[in-house]
């Protein structure tokens, strides 16, 4: 039956507003001055925005939060504003027109009921009118970063910076829009925090002038064009300025040529200081190259003391990947990753692919080779699709830790379950895009391995359990989603639970998502619970505690200490 909210009392009509969505709320926050106000007077709580800047509208991106049973939940939605309309992207409906309104009012509605938001980011894509951009600089009043995509003119990128950069922290251009040699000081002047100017085709020309000009905070141009005579000009001149300030904390350069004019060195015939200092200074693929030369150049990097993140790893039919990243400064880091075959590895960095091969390796013996130099490192990610059943043994005896194990959907189902129970038990975490479980004694072993979590995603067929499959489970955090269990059997499961008082329950959480929804009343039939913070708690005599929430479809057991 329909409500007329107006006529609630105030307090009820507060939280009826706080339970719409977003899209209900900016639809009735148009109807009038009246409900204007009420909206913006409920103080709802909507998170930095996105703004979208093209040709013929403006898109922004709102993140609404709300809190559900003690649990904070947040939601994305895109709306597209034009002259007398908005659409919401999502439904693809037109969600209110009013004639006369133009781009600039729907902003200016939206800043005023939802109190002047930060947006997060302004992305300039199209083309777009130098009184668009004097619109936007009125309405919005703070943004935290600026984006000029490659397909924005050269123009219109560098108006926008001017006139939207005292209201910006953060500025990243994705094209060389500088056309004279003095140009690119006027866009190094402005106090920003960062600035990262990016065109991998048309390096940016810089001098020595240029880089004294710079007053931001953190610069990184990629790639930059300047010879050594220009940098030694601007060490010297910086030398000179004693007590003068400089503001800049932060200049990275990826120079376009510059390498390629410097005299080579015979790093084996540095001294060993020089030499551990050079060491530390290549990048991750130089580092790997001088590995490979021989046995004395692997152990000078391998006791170097290099350090790298743990690498993320994915099986192919005919390859084994390595995504690499290791910190070069603070908050700078350098990606890298290795296809490896049998006899030769191609390595893919900066945009550049090369090739290095050793006819007698195989995979297995260049992945030796990395973990080896780099100290037995744990593989953060190991995503299987397929590979040769012999060299799973292979990989257990070489890869010591896991951090997360992923197997495909598209690995083959014996593979898979090979696969898992040969790597899960060196792995922190598991999962399983596919029902690798034929039999129910399948499902029943992995139960009773010793993991710390799992997750099993949807299967066509289901998984069922009953009060055994749990009763025996080990792993300590388990989700499955496709669960089939009946309330008969949950309420076995609990029971039994309750009864074993002072035995040793390894799991810590269980989650089921289930195909079909639970009848609560033959769930806690014959079992004395309380409510607790509105979930069933369970208490054994031994101390030992068990929440239960049900909720729908979804099904979670928490296991106390």
């Amino acid at each position: 039956m329909p409500i007329n909210l107006l006529s609630l009392p105030i307090a009820d009509l507060q939280y009826a507003l706080t339970c719409m969505d977003l899209f209900d709320l900016i639809a009735f926050s148009l109807c009038s001055k009246r409900t204007k106000n009420l909206v913006k007077d409920s103080k709802i709580e909507i998170e930095p925005i996105l703004v979208d800047v093209r040709e013929n509208r403006i898109r922004f991106g709102f993140v609404q939060t709300w809190i559900f049973q003690e649990t904070k939940c947040c939601a994305l939605t895109f709306w597209d504003f034009f002259d007398s309309y908005i659409v919401n992207c999502k439904y693809k409906i037109e969600v209110s027109r009013k004639q006369g309104f133009t781009q600039s009012d729907w902003i200016a509605h939206f800043m005023s009921v939802f109190h002047g938001l930060i947006v997060t980011e302004l992305s300039m894509n199209d083309t777009v009118s130098a009184s668009r951009l004097d619109t936007i600089k009125e309405i919005i009043p703070k943004c935290h970063k600026l984006s000029i995509s490659p397909n924005c003119s050269d123009d219109v990128a560098k108006i926008a910076f001017r006139k939207l950069s005292p209201i910006i922290k953060e500025v990243e251009i994705e094209k060389n829009i500088f056309d004279s040699e003095n140009d690119i000081s006027k866009f190094l002047t402005p106090n920003l925090r960062s600035l990262s100017l990016i065109d991998e085709e048309n390096p940016f020309k810089l001098t020595s002038v240029d880089l004294l000009a710079v007053n931001i905070t953190d610069l990184s141009i990629e790639p930059a064009n300047i010879t050594e005579k220009e940098l030694n000009r601007f060490l010297k001149l910086w030398m000179k300025r004693n007590h003068a300030f400089y503001r800049p904390k932060f200049i990275r350069l990826t120079l376009h040529s510059i390498s390629d004019q410097l005299m080579p060195i015979n790093l084996l015939s540095l001294p060993a200081n020089d030499l551990q200092y050079a060491l530390k200074c290549m990048d991750l693929g130089d580092i790997i190259a001088l590995s490979l030369c021989s046995k004395r150049t692997k152990n000078l990097v391998k006791f170097s003391g290099r350090k790298m993140d743990p690498p993320r790893v994915h099986t192919y039919e005919s390859r084994i990947r390595f995504e690499i990243q290791t910190m070069i400064f603070k908050n700078c880091y350098e990606y890298a990753f290795f296809d490896i075959f049998d006899s030769y590895i191609e390595l893919n960095r900066n945009c550049r692919s090369e090739a290095w091969r050793k006819p007698e390796y195989t995979q297995a013996d260049w992945i030796a080779h990395f973990m080896s130099i780099f100290h037995g490192l744990m593989v953060e990610e190991l995503t299987i699709e397929t590979i040769s059943l012999s060299f799973l043994d292979t990989t257990k005896q070489i890869i010591p830790k896991i951090n997360k194990l992923e197997i495909s959907h598209l690995c083959p189902k014996e593979f898979a379950k090979t696969a898992f129970f040969k790597l899960a038990p060196i792995s922190e975490e598991v999962e399983v895009e596919k029902n690798i479980f034929d039999k129910k004694k399948e499902l029943f072993k992995c139960f009773n391995l010793n993991l710390n979590s799992v997750n099993f995603d949807n299967s066509p067929t289901g998984y069922q359990l009953d009060s055994n499959d749990l009763l025996a489970l080990k792993i300590k955090d388990l989700t499955i989603e496709d669960a089939v269990i009946t309330g008969k059997e949950l309420n076995r499961f609990l029971k039994l639970w309750m009864k074993r008082n002072h035995t040793f329950y390894r799991p810590r959480y269980l989650e089921l998502t289930l195909r079909h929804e639970l009848n609560r009343e033959e769930v806690f039939k014959g079992i004395e619970y309380q409510i607790v913070n509105c979930e069933r708690q369970l208490k054994r005599k031994d101390g030992k505690k068990l929440i239960i929430s049900i909720n729908g479809e979804h099904l979670t057991l928490e296991f106390g200490i």
